[in-house]
């Protein structure tokens, strides 16, 4: 229940500190660092639910000239999937998928498990639309669909249509007992 997610909460809070403090060490002695070693940090932060510290990450190695990896960008579009999840808010899915767009303009092929990771972000929400529009460009960039992709896409809909039918119970309700 709640002490379990708040136990989890402070355990992530201290993990996402340690890894902190160790990169600030080591820019103390004095040690580069390079493109494994950012996307190793983005992906602590990423795995926390951290997608602000996991963004600041992306674009501090970008500056530094070092270009992020498929892993890196996936990271970060997985965190702000977390995040929009955690919140029910859309505007962080939308934020993914700028990931995705970003990643292809730096010259970086998104994969299934790119194009799944925010498809299933919708998904989770009940946004079709969104899981849609992303399925088409996941084919249109000749990216082949898996299981897991597919199962997104049924379970927006599985969402979808509870929110409807939940929707319609509200209204039955209101109609019944007038309007409160």
């Amino acid at each position: 229940g709640a002490r379990a997610k708040l136990a989890k909460r402070t355990g992530d809070a201290k993990m996402a500190k340690e890894a902190e403090h160790i990169f600030s060490q080591m820019l103390a002695d004095g040690v580069e660092p390079n493109g494994l070693v950012f996307a190793t940090l983005i992906n602590v932060f990423a795995q926390v639910g951290d997608a602000d510290r996991a963004r600041r990450r992306l674009e501090e190695m970008k500056r530094l000239g070092l270009p992020p990896d498929i892993k890196a960008y996936n990271a970060v579009a997985n965190a702000l999937v977390q995040r929009a999840r955690r919140a029910r808010n859309p505007k962080y899915l939308a934020q993914a998928e700028a990931i995705l767009k970003e990643m292809t303009a730096e010259g970086v092929q998104p994969s299934e498990v790119s194009f799944a990771t925010v498809i299933n972000g919708f998904a989770r929400l009940g946004l079709t639309e969104g899981a849609d529009r992303l399925f088409e460009k996941m084919r249109e960039a000749s990216i082949r669909p898996d299981l897991d992709t597919y199962n997104a896409l049924l379970n927006a809909r599985s969402k979808r249509a509870k929110n409807t039918q939940d929707q319609k119970q509200i209204e039955e309700a209101e109609h019944i007992f007038g309007r409160m």
